[in-house]
C-alpha cells in the first residue's frame, strides 16, 4: 500500500512503501530502495529516457528530474493506455532479454508515470527465467488481473511459462480502460470494450491473452 504525503516541500518523501521511498527537492526526484535491485533500475534507467536519469553503485538509489510523478489513476483514456503498454513492454523487453528476469503479476499501486513517461517499480513478483519458464516458490494473493494458469495454481513450488505476464498487462490495461469507456457507452448492459473491437489495442490485448501462454504476443499492428 502506497502511503501519500500531502504536502510538497523540498526534501519531502511523497510516496512510501516497504520496498520504497520517493523524495522530492524542487524538480529532482529520488527513488530510495530498501535492499539493491540492479535489474529492476537498470530496466526503468534504460526503458523510460526519464531526464538526467542515474543510479547509484549500489542500485539502490535512482535520482531523475521530472515535473511530477503519481500513481496511474483508476480511469485512464486510450491514449494513456497506449503510454502504459509501450513503456511496460519495453521494461519487459529489457529484464526479459538482458536480465533473463519477468515479472509474473503486477501490482497497480506500484505502476507510475513520471511526466509523460510510465514505469514500474518493484522487486515483488520479479523472477529469474529458466528455459522460458519462472519459479514460483512462495505463496502470493490472487488477483482479478492474474492470468489463468496463475489462478489454477493451487500449489507451490511451481513453474509456469513468463509470458504469464503478458496476460495480466493486457487485463490490466482492460481494467483501467474500462471505467473511461462506460462513461462513453450509452448501453449499460454493452460490454464496454466493444467500442475497441477493429483498433490495433483491441487486436493487441487479444494476442497478449492467447489461452496458450507461448503463443502470446505484444504486437501493436
Amino acid at each position: 500500500m502506497i502511503e501519500p504525503y500531502e504536502t510538497t516541500e523540498i526534501n519531502e518523501t511523497i510516496y512510501k512503501t516497504k520496498e520504497y521511498e520517493i523524495q522530492q527537492e524542487r524538480n529532482t526526484f529520488k527513488i530510495q530502495l530498501k535492499q539493491e535491485s540492479p535489474s529492476l533500475l537498470k530496466s526503468i534507467l534504460n526503458t523510460t529516457g526519464l531526464l538526467g536519469a542515474s543510479v547509484s553503485d549500489n542500485y539502490k538509489t535512482l535520482t531523475f528530474k521530472a515535473h511530477s510523478i503519481k500513481p496511474i489513476q483508476v480511469s485512464i483514456d486510450y491514449n494513456i493506455s497506449l503510454k502504459i503498454i509501450y513503456y511496460l513492454t519495453k521494461q519487459l523487453e529489457f529484464l526479459i532479454v538482458t536480465e533473463r528476469k519477468s515479472f509474473y503479476k503486477y501490482n497497480l499501486s506500484n505502476l507510475f508515470i513520471v511526466d509523460s513517461k510510465i514505469m514500474y517499480l518493484s522487486n515483488e513478483y520479479l523472477l529469474d527465467i529458466k528455459k522460458e519458464k519462472i519459479r514460483i516458490s512462495i505463496p502470493f494473493p490472487k488477483e482479478q488481473y492474474d492470468s489463468p494458469e496463475l489462478l489454477e495454481l493451487n500449489t507451490i513450488p511451481a513453474e509456469i511459462h513468463y509470458k504469464t505476464i503478458y496476460y495480466t498487462l493486457a487485463n490490466i490495461v482492460t481494467h483501467l480502460l474500462t471505467e473511461h469507456l462506460q462513461n462513453k457507452e450509452q448501453d449499460p448492459n454493452k460490454d464496454p470494450l466493444k467500442i475497441l473491437e477493429g483498433t490495433k489495442l483491441f487486436g493487441l490485448l487479444k494476442r497478449c491473452k492467447h489461452s496458450t501462454p507461448e503463443k502470446r504476443s505484444i504486437i501493436y499492428i
